[in-house]
């Protein structure tokens, strides 16, 4: 079924640059697949993908269009968790570094040499690795080693995908990126403490995709388990919607949730849909 946005365009545009959030809150639009847009003080991008997705005939692999063209927004922050075609878009990427020269960009160091290759100058470029953490204006963000198949790092000994732990504006955020689960990483994500907001993908993988290079995630049910365990506030499912032949249905991770806690919150955000958090 094609997806259709709740607001695209100028309209969701004005809607990002005008929000205003007070302390101990943020601003969260949903852009599909494991994109959002968070906002405090400043304006984050988070695997974010406004261009279109093709295959090697040109074939479009997106379910739904962008919300807008990239050269309609500006950003603060731009954070990409891997190097994967939907979470460090190429196009996307560079319409961002052209329209912002004040944008700093925040990638795993594996990545690093490729932005460099898309035209970002190496100054505007900040590298985190396993356990590393830089402070920022608004921002104070934690990296994560995640599995995706497998905890993997570069020739240089970098972590290859990470998840994000972020501090924004007194709101505490995690986002996954895409992961299986492993204990490594279960550990990790209990050592900084119960997240207010977290951001965690659902597709799960299976022998077919898998035959087809797509590299899969964690299920719906075990996300809902994951969520409760690390005692999430509010939870958010992603990475089930994009993607032509990688999708699922969001409501087997709603399902699996209240079947385990129902006191616990949860959000199914629309596409372009903002969710103001509070503490």
């Amino acid at each position: 079924m094609r997806r259709e946005w709740y607001k695209k365009g100028r309209k969701l545009v004005y809607e990002m640059e005008s929000t205003q959030v007070s302390e101990g809150e943020v601003a969260i639009w949903y852009l599909g697949q494991c994109g959002f847009a968070i906002k405090g003080k400043k304006m984050i991008f988070i695997d974010a993908v406004f261009n279109d997705i093709v295959d090697d005939v040109g074939k479009s692999l997106r379910c739904y269009e962008p919300p807008f063209s990239v050269g309609e927004v500006c950003a603060d922050y731009v954070l990409c968790t891997h190097e994967h075609i939907d979470h460090m878009a190429k196009d996307t990427i560079i319409g961002l570094n052209n329209g912002n020269s004040n944008t700093v960009f925040i990638v795993p160091g594996s990545c690093k040499e490729q932005m460099i290759r898309l035209g970002l100058s190496s100054e505007r470029i900040i590298e985190l690795d396993t356990f590393e953490s830089v402070e920022l204006e608004d921002i104070t963000i934690r990296a994560i080693s995640t599995a995706h198949p497998v905890h993997r790092t570069d020739a240089n000994g970098k972590a290859w995908s990470l998840a994000y732990d972020m501090e924004v504006n007194g709101i505490h955020l995690l986002h996954m990126g895409d992961t299986y689960i492993t204990d490594k990483l279960l550990e990790s994500v209990k050592s900084m403490g119960a997240p207010n907001v977290l951001m965690i993908p659902i597709n799960g993988g299976d022998y077919y995709r898998e035959r087809n290079e797509i590299i899969g995630n964690m299920s719906a049910g075990e996300a809902a388990i994951f969520a409760i365990e690390i005692l999430a506030d509010l939870t958010i499912p992603m990475h089930y919607d994009m993607i032509k032949g990688n999708t699922c249905n969001p409501l087997h991770f709603v399902e699996s949730f209240w079947e385990r806690d129902t006191s616990r919150k949860f959000a199914l955000p629309v596409l372009g849909e903002r969710i103001v958090y509070k503490k």
